[in-house]
């Protein structure tokens, strides 16, 4: 079990934390911060969460363990709430810490994944498909049709506000479903002499690692921006993307805890949604593209060089 220090807790923590001490922990109530892995989105949410509070922040991952082990690392700690980092640590919350306080962040779309109970609340990282349009025409003003690369069982009210989107702003909006990920390659290929860029949402079939290299290489190769979800892709290639803040998304967390800890009840709080958005374009993926960003487009995000 591996669990990193925030602050000068003291051996008695974290060999609690560990599971490895049978005594309680040195302080009452830590805020415990359960992340889903060692993501730059979820190192944000930490930072701000850290900025947020004065208290101690014990990190443990998900991965470090069998789900079991995980949480009696948690329990061990006897925490007030779990902030739960990700997808993987809000489930991981609802199934196995019961009447544990959780508030999860950086999760998008949480009514998808019945994240919802009288122990849970948290704060909402959704990104509005129409911010995610007009990023992709500031970044890139010539597209007139885009190609929205999807799973089969993709969420039907998720592509239904993207194309609502992307018809509003006066595009062409081409769905283009798999029904595995192997289906990628044949799918994009069909579908591209109808459209002039394609959208790679957060897709378990479309965003892999093999799925986001072929994208990358098809669009430089074909003159087709990829509209992408995280600066993480951005940075690697792709022309455009809009996300939350998730710096903010840990500050909200950090104020559902002080309420949680101020005697309200998790099921009565409201749910918050970040604000802030991030918009990050590639400046040498759009020379690549043969269209520099425009001056109105470089002041309007984070241009990576």
């Amino acid at each position: 079990m591996i669990v990193r220090r925030a602050h000068s807790l003291g051996l008695a923590v974290l060999l609690a934390a560990a599971g490895l001490c049978a005594s309680g922990p040195a302080f009452a109530g830590p805020i415990v911060l359960l992340r889903s892995g060692d993501l730059a989105p979820y190192r944000a949410a930490e930072e701000g969460l850290r900025a947020a509070t004065h208290e101690p922040v014990v990190v443990i991952e998900v991965s470090s363990g069998t789900p079991d082990q995980v949480a009696h690392a948690v329990l061990a700690l006897h925490p007030d709430a779990v902030v739960a980092v990700g997808l993987r640590a809000a489930m991981l919350g609802r199934d196995y810490l019961p009447h544990v306080p959780i508030v999860y962040c950086a999760v998008p779309r949480p009514e998808h994944y019945d994240l919802i109970g009288d122990w849970l609340t948290g704060v909402r990282s959704d990104v509005d498909p129409a911010a995610e349009v007009a990023a992709l025409r500031l970044a890139y003003p010539s597209v007139k049709s885009v190609g929205y690369l999807c799973g089969a069982e993709a969420d039907p009210s998720v592509i239904r506000h993207a194309r609502a989107a992307a018809r509003a702003a006066g595009l062409n909006f081409v769905e283009a479903r798999l029904a595995t990920a192997s289906e990628l390659t044949a799918v994009t290929r069909r579908v591209a002499p109808g459209v002039d860029a394609f959208w790679m949402p957060a897709d378990p079939l479309v965003a892999t690692p093999e799925g986001f290299r072929f994208l990358l290489e098809f669009s430089l190769s074909s003159r087709k921006p990829l509209l992408a979800f995280s600066d993480a892709l951005v940075r690697k290639g792709a022309l455009v993307a809009v996300m939350p803040d998730y710096v903010e998304a840990g500050t909200l967390a950090a104020q559902q805890v002080r309420r949680i800890r101020a005697g309200d009840r998790p099921v009565d709080l409201p749910v918050p949604a970040v604000a802030r958005m991030r918009t990050i374009m590639n400046q040498a993926t759009a020379r690549a593209l043969g269209a520099a960003l425009t001056a109105t487009a470089v002041r309007a995000a984070e241009v990576v060089p």
